[in-house]
């Protein structure tokens, strides 16, 4: 079953951390709190997928949630600082694959796969996904203002996660993400910019 991309994650310590030299000549749209989650984040927002800085800003909310985010934040040796949010709908022989979480204070409904709850070093992975409907488009979703980027970076076109351990998902598949098998980083090949954008897993 191929999905789409909705949005590439990247766990920081705090915001401190992010590097301006990561996604240049983009506006980072305000982010939010995720009440209850015990998270916050930034993005760079594109109409049809986005880029998501997140980090752990209330550690006893978030414990609560079973996310276990924080070796991936911390960037803990051996855990993966990345993850992949897809969407669609995940096919009846693959969901057993996958948890059921919504994300409280009236977020969006998720599928995460276990695997990479239970395992810190496998990239992170869900399906934007509710009751078999997928997640709608960041344009109908974002404040309008953000989803144009001054540099001229349009989307994503392609999301590879390096990664010394990589996630079975079943029949799922997208054409707009690769897994591959080497030392952790994130790199994106952007519609409208020359160059490929790379976060390592040290940074």
């Amino acid at each position: 079953m191929r999905l789409e991309l909705d949005h590439v994650m990247v766990f920081v310590p705090d915001p401190d951390a992010i590097e301006p030299g990561w996604f240049p000549g983009c506006t980072y749209e305000p982010g939010q709190r995720h009440t209850g989650q015990g998270t916050r984040n930034r993005r760079v927002v594109f109409p049809d997928n986005y880029v998501e800085l997140v980090w752990i800003d209330d550690a006893d909310a978030h414990e609560r949630t079973g996310l276990r985010f924080g070796p991936r934040c911390a960037r803990r040796a051996g855990a993966c600082p990345f993850g992949v949010v897809l969407r669609g709908v995940v096919p009846e022989q693959d969901r057993a694959r996958f948890a059921g979480y919504v994300v409280p204070a009236g977020g969006p409904s998720l599928l995460l796969l276990r695997a990479a709850l239970d395992r810190p070093e496998l990239p992170f992975v869900a399906v934007g996904e509710s009751d078999g409907v997928p997640t709608p488009r960041p344009r109908d979703r974002f404040d309008p203002a953000f989803l144009q980027q001054p540099g001229g970076a349009r989307g994503i076109r392609r999301a590879t996660i390096r990664n010394q351990v990589l996630p079975d998902l079943g029949s799922l598949r997208s054409h707009e993400v690769t897994f591959a098998d080497s030392e952790p980083e994130l790199r994106l090949e952007i519609d409208g910019v020359t160059e490929p954008w790379s976060v390592g897993a040290s940074h």
